[in-house]
Parts: structure tokens; sequence; C-alpha cells
């Protein structure tokens, strides 16, 4: 006989194509959407920054404001809690009676032992895959086989791998008779947002389509992604589709396939069902863009995946090389790194744009690693939490995994130094993204 059960929201903020959310619908009575806002995401790290700074508190905060409205629309709703997780399951454990929690898969360190000790207080915790462009169950490797080089990955995942079609929205919806009867209700996180950001846009699964439907539709800018993405200024330079895919409140593969519909529509040297029944590979898009795209969901991927091979080792100073590099201490110049007070304008403007925005490109991201660890010479782990604090797009996977990679101690031990001044030249000869951060406002 089916139970009631909770769907414990997590980094999956969308209603359409959640595994989660409709595994827990189809095997439960009734089904209550819990959010829980862990306090300790506010307190700051080992290495004096916050875990969550503003920027990326707002935009969680306007996901579940647009969540809730969304779950409302089908008959649901969202009980929101702000605490420790396991003390809020325990209360609503008391109050319902309900023991069996449905969620997202973790990966994390911090994640797997919240479930640990969920399940020694008794719950029943079913974690669900996500909607991601790949399964580990489904890789043509063991997940312990997974390629150190992204190139070696990339090119057997495309001959190898179809990804799986999404799951529709969700359209009917039962409550459980015995809900929590006291909850909260999120707020918008009121700051201001700066008129210069390259990031004007607000989270929730509904802003993250209309910005699908804007660049992908309506202005073709899709076409152009390729030529642009190493842009530095203005909207349009890249997707922006970072920041909602972090939050989940879109999944990598609904975009995949609303890139499928985009080579449908545009395209006149192929069929539809070709590419359907296709794989990833480079054959099957007709613009180097489009493609291009599918090429960066893939180093998300990747980045994923090590997350299952290497656990903590993500975050350890060694990497998943385990090469111990020296390092200065020095504080004081990693102060000048973080408010764009170094000296060397390039990377001065992006982290001031940084600082202001919570957004940086990723030329931009690329550059300023690159002079903390090997201009600086400083632990490539103050970086990483600096990004974690700070960036609206934040990803613990891609993050840490990304700094390792600069650093030299990651996925490729090639030394990886940016010229940043040759970088400059290339990426803004007018000076006109450094004036736009260094002499405005």
């Amino acid at each position: 006989m089916l139970k009631d059960s909770i769907y414990l929201i997590t980094s999956d903020q969308r209603v359409e194509d959640n595994p989660a959310f409709f595994e827990s619908i189809k095997n439960s009575r009734g089904v209550i959407p819990v959010y829980i806002f862990d306090i300790k995401q506010l307190k700051n790290t080992n290495y004096d920054s916050l875990k969550m700074g503003k920027y990326r508190h707002a935009f969680l905060f306007e996901s579940l404001i647009n969540l809730k409205s969304n779950l409302q629309s089908i008959g649901a709703d969202l009980w929101y809690f702000e605490g420790i997780p396991i003390d809020i399951l325990l209360k609503i454990r008391i109050e319902t009676g309900i023991n069996t929690i449905f969620l997202e898969e973790k990966i994390g360190t911090e994640e797997v032992q919240f479930i640990t000790e969920c399940k020694k207080k008794g719950f029943e915790m079913i974690e669900i895959e996500s909607a991601n462009l790949l399964s580990k169950h489904k890789l043509p490797f063991n997940i312990h086989k997974l390629p150190l080089i992204f190139t070696d990955f990339r090119k057997q995942i495309e001959k190898n791998i179809i990804v799986q079609t999404p799951i529709p929205r969700i359209s009917h919806f039962k409550l459980p008779e015995k809900k929590p009867a006291i909850f909260n209700v999120p707020v918008p996180i009121l700051i201001e947002k700066d008129k210069r950001s390259a990031f004007p846009f607000s989270g929730g699964e509904d802003f993250a389509k209309e910005r699908v439907k804007y660049y992908f539709f309506d202005s073709k800018k899709i076409f152009q992604y390729k030529e642009t993405r190493n842009g530095l200024l203005g909207k349009d330079y890249s997707s922006k589709l970072s920041a909602w895919l972090a939050n989940g409140n879109l999944s990598a593969r609904w975009v995949y396939y609303e890139l499928i519909k985009v080579e449908e529509h545009y395209r006149k040297n192929q069929s539809w069902e070709k590419i359907i029944l296709g794989n990833m590979n480079r054959e099957n898009f007709s613009s180097d863009s489009t493609y291009w795209i599918v090429f960066e969901l893939l180093w998300r991927e990747f980045f994923r995946l090590n997350a299952f091979k290497f656990g903590s080792k993500i975050f350890q100073k060694e990497g998943i090389l385990r090469i111990n590099k020296k390092n200065r201490n020095d504080l004081q110049l990693l102060e000048k790194w973080k408010h764009g007070q170094t000296g060397d304008d390039f990377v001065d403007a992006n982290m001031r744009e940084l600082l202001a925005t919570g957004y940086m490109s990723n030329r931009g991201r690329q550059n300023v690693a690159s002079f903390l660890v090997h201009d600086l010479e400083l632990d490539w782990r103050l970086g990483a939490a600096w990004f974690e604090e700070m960036l609206i797009d934040y990803d613990p996977y891609s993050n840490w995994c990304n700094w390792q990679y600069v650093a030299g101690v990651g996925n490729d031990p090639r030394f990886r130094k940016f010229n940043t001044q040759l970088q400059s030249k290339i990426y803004d000869p007018k000076w006109e993204y450094r004036a736009h951060w260094l002499t405005n406002g």
C-alpha cells in the first residue's frame, strides 16, 4: 500500500523534467514538497569566506518563489523552512507521521553525511538520479575508469550515448491529509542589482525558459555562440544558462532537447528523426554553435562524474592527482585579488565585476584563476572558496574541478598559465571592458 512521503527539494528547483518529484508522486499516496534552507550556508568557511554570498542567496530565493507559484498551479505548494535540516525533518515526522523522503541523488561530502544522518534517525531515504545529460549507470565504462582527460571522455560519450528524453511537466498532484501546520514563506532577498551587469536576470524555472526561448529561438543568438562565447560585455555573448542549471531551474537534458528543436526548426539538410535517434556526435548538429553548447554541457557532466569517482579529493589541496605544490601565505595579496586591486587591469576589471554583480565571463574566470595560482602563487582553494561565495551560478563540481584544472592538480596536469596582458589585447583590444568596470561606478 502506498504511503505519504516528503519530496525534499535541493538543487532541482523546477516542475518539469524532475525525476525525484515524478517518482515521489508515482510511488506515494500523497506528497509534501519541502525545501529547508540550511542556516549553515551563511557561515564562514575555513578559507575566510562565506559558503553563500548575497548574490546566490538572492537568486536562490527568486527560484524558490517561482517554484512555489508553479507548485501551486498544479495543486501543490512549497513547505519552506529555515534551520538545521535534520531537526526540521524530525519535527515534520512528529507532526505528520511521514518517514519516507524522496530526493535528488547526492555526491558531495556534506550531502552524503546528511543522508547518512537521516538514515540513522530512521528515515527511509530514496535517492533518485537527476535529469543529467548522462546517467552514470549507462556510461560506456565503469565510473572508476572515467578517463582523466576530457577529450578522451567526450569521444567515448559522443559515440555511445543517447540522451534520455525529458519527463513532461507534472499536471496532477495530491497532498497528504496531515501536513505541517507551521512553515515559512520565502521572501525576496533585496539587493540592488548593478545596471552594468552582464547577468541582469532572475532565478526561477519560468525566467530560465524565457531566456532559452529568447536566446535559442527568438533572437537566434545561439547560432553565433561559438564566435561570441569569449565575450566580456553584454547579456548575449553567451547563453547565460549556468545559474539556472546550477539551481536546477532547468535540467541539462531539457536544454539538450531544446537544442534539438532548434536544429529541427532551422536546419534543412537532415531530418528531425535522425537527430532524435542519433547520439551526440558533431555530425548531428548543423551549426558549430549549437554543438558547442552540447560541448559545454559535456564539460559540466565530466566534472560531475569526477566527483563520483574521486569524492572529497576534488576539495583537497593536492587535487585528484595528489600533487602538493608550495604556495605563498599572503592574505594581503588575496584581499587585493578579491577586490580588484592587484594592479593588473584585466584581472582587476573582472574581479570588480564579480564583486559588484556575482557574475563573470568564462574568459574572465580563466584569467583571474590563473593569476591567483601562477602569478600570486596562492593556494587555489582560496580562489575556489571565493567563487563559491560570490558566483550566482556556483556549482560545486564545476567550480572546484575547474580550479584544480587551472592549478595543475586536476584532470589535466599541463601547465596552464595565462598571459593576462596578451589576453586583454585579444579580448579587450579597445579597452571597452576595462573602462566599463575600472572607470565607471
